[in-house]
């Protein structure tokens, strides 16, 4: 246990107040004996703080409680004991409460991490042990119990259950899994057994790096910290002055005194880093995990949001419509092209895929396979070249494309450099995104785009639906962070996509935000604002969080400065001498400490 540690102990600090009142109750039963309580008091809790702070100012930090360290040597240098006292148990107590709120607004992320077992059932050759979970590796079998949390992310191999996965989604419903579904660390097993394959450790799991996001994200500053700090800065040498002309002008040492008691910038100091720790762990809570605290201050400022279409304002899940053909029969058409989409990951290749199957088509790999983000993808199929993508792809490759008259997506394939047909995909609006628009207005958020690689009609058709004021169409993942770049010359503006082939346009925007990001830990990293749920009323939600986080801020640095300032004309009268100076400084203090951590004491208390 260090010094600090000692200090903020609950049985140490006690020991330090039952003195303090001791000598007070002794300064009216025997006056004469209660500076003997004051003493030990000021000894040991004084000589930490002041030795505190001259490290402090070694380091060239003269801000924090300077100004309460020379009111306890000024209230000793007087002999009042008592005041001295009470600042030293306040300030101490006021640490405390500080680190006390901080563990407060951090519970939800301690819980997160204790969920995860110590101990796992490790499967080999159909037997059964126990091992830590630390001892876990991948390609291990594990057996996941009902009732159980999973330790690692992996692939079911045995079983069938249903897994909740509310703590990275923050949606209640269950998820069903069966042999071949991919499983995360964090999430809960509930009524049937799994045997999973592991593909990572914890330390590596997707569950472990959010956390770790988050921890670093709690220990960034926000620029509204820094501004706390520089106002601290040009707080002390104020009243310092103020402390010595007052001197000058009364020759009362007490009232000098009391002006330095009261006007610690401590309240600026203390609740700026909790409001904004408290906001990015209720953040957590609800699956919206902020990067840093830059991040949660830049969304409160928010005037303009980007989409993305496909997977974002739109379901992500496209399925093809139908198909038209040139010049190849359409069972030859369906080999061709779904063989080449069987090595895609991208879901328009998967749908291609699927539309062949379900009509029995029997498909082969592709040889020469080549994908181009945000383009399309070719290769070759018994010596046929074949190009599929966007209409800008194939004439990239000098490969002309009639227009569609439905305004439909639609897909475009080349065999052999000839345009050979097209497939009409579908990809429904999300749902959700009328409610998300509609929560963003009323927080006066009224610009809205939409950037896409698809072709002006299809997009425009979308739109009709949507009503945003302006669509970028035809555009390629890299020209997505030039429009936003554009954007940004005359607003504050966040991009919202996958994080993935929106990685430019996200690191570009004033705000990053990464939607459905559960179990894609490039989509956290590519992003400032990662949505675990895939789930766009989730976006006004994280707008309101860093609003709130910063109002929070704003007030309790313009309520400590207040405190301060009131304090300063208050000593300058006599109304406050050294000892009422020190409650009302510590009691500033206090409030400040709580009201910015204040929602999560209620959740703690169940309020």
């Amino acid at each position: 246990m260090n010094f600090k540690e000692f200090f903020e102990n609950k049985l140490v600090l006690t020991f330090l107040v039952l003195l303090t009142l001791t000598g007070f109750l002794f300064s009216f039963i025997a006056p004469l004996y209660s500076d003997y309580f004051y003493y030990p008091v000021v000894l040991l809790g004084g000589s930490f703080i002041v030795i505190t702070t001259l490290f402090q100012a070694f380091k060239g930090n003269f801000a924090l409680d300077i100004l309460a360290t020379i009111g306890i040597i000024a209230s000793v240098f007087i002999n009042s004991f008592f005041a001295a006292s009470v600042l030293v148990v306040m300030l101490l107590g006021g640490e405390a409460v500080e680190s006390y709120a901080s563990v407060i607004a951090n519970k939800h992320l301690t819980n997160l991490k204790n969920r995860i077992p110590k101990k796992v059932i490790l499967r080999v050759s159909g037997r059964e042990h126990e091992i830590d979970v630390s001892e876990v590796k991948v390609k291990d079998f594990l057996l996941i119990k009902p009732g159980h949390v999973l330790p690692v992310d992996g692939i079911v191999v045995d079983g069938s259950s249903e897994v909740d996965e509310s703590t990275l989604t923050g949606e209640s419903k269950f998820s069903s899994k069966k042999e071949g579904s991919k499983v995360f660390a964090g999430t809960l097993n509930k009524n049937g057994a799994l045997v999973i394959e592991c593909t990572s450790t914890y330390e590596k799991s997707k569950f472990s790096e959010i956390i770790s996001l988050v921890e670093q994200a709690q220990k960034d500053k926000a620029p509204i910290q820094r501004l706390a700090n520089s106002y601290a800065i040009w707080f002390t040498p104020l009243v310092l002055s103020l402390s010595i002309i007052s001197f000058l002008l009364t020759r009362d040492l007490v009232k000098s005194v009391s002006i330095l008691v009261v006007s610690s910038p401590c309240p600026l100091l203390l609740a700026t880093p909790i409001a904004i720790i408290a906001g990015i762990g209720k953040g957590a809570k609800e699956s919206i995990i902020f990067r840093s605290g830059i991040s949660l201050e830049a969304a409160s400022k928010v005037d303009l949001i980007a989409f993305d279409k496909t997977g974002t304002v739109t379901e992500g899940r496209p399925q093809v419509r139908s198909f038209h053909s040139i010049f190849l029969k359409k069972k030859e058409f369906l080999f061709l092209c779904a063989s080449i989409e069987r090595r895609s990951e991208h879901q328009i290749g998967k749908s291609v895929v699927s539309y062949a199957m379900k009509r029995r088509i029997k498909l082969t790999d592709p040889k020469n396979f080549k994908v181009f983000p945000g383009l399309g993808v070719q290769g070759t199929i018994k010596n046929n070249k074949i190009l599929l993508g966007s209409r800008f792809f194939l004439e990239r490759n000098k490969i002309k494309t009639p227009e569609t008259e439905s305004g439909e997506k639609a897909i475009w394939v080349a065999v052999n450099g000839k345009y050979a047909g097209y497939f009409v995909v579908k990809d429904d609006v999300r749902k959700e995104v009328f409610q998300a628009i509609e929560e963003l207005n009323c927080m006066n958020i009224s610009h809205f785009v939409m950037i896409t690689g698809d072709d002006r009609k299809a997009a425009l058709k979308i739109n009709s639906k949507l009503g945003f004021d302006k669509v970028y169409s035809n555009v390629l993942p890299a020209e997505k962070a030039s429009i936003v770049k554009k954007l940004r010359e005359n607003h504050e503006v966040m991009m919202v996509g996958d994080g993935i082939n929106d990685a430019p346009a996200l690191a570009t925007a004033s705000v990053g935000v990464a939607l459905g990001a559960k179990g894609n830990p490039a989509a956290v990293r590519a992003s400032d604002i990662a949505l675990m749920a895939d789930d766009l009323r989730k976006l006004p939600r994280a707008i309101e969080l860093s609003k709130e986080s910063i109002n929070v801020a704003k007030q309790c640095i313009f309520f400590g400065l207040g405190v301060g300032f009131v304090g300063i004309v208050l000593s300058y009268f006599g109304v406050l001498t050294p000892v009422t100076a020190a409650f009302v400084h510590e009691g500033s203090d206090l409030f400040v400490v709580f009201y910015a951590a204040r929602s999560q004491l209620f959740n703690l208390f169940n309020f």
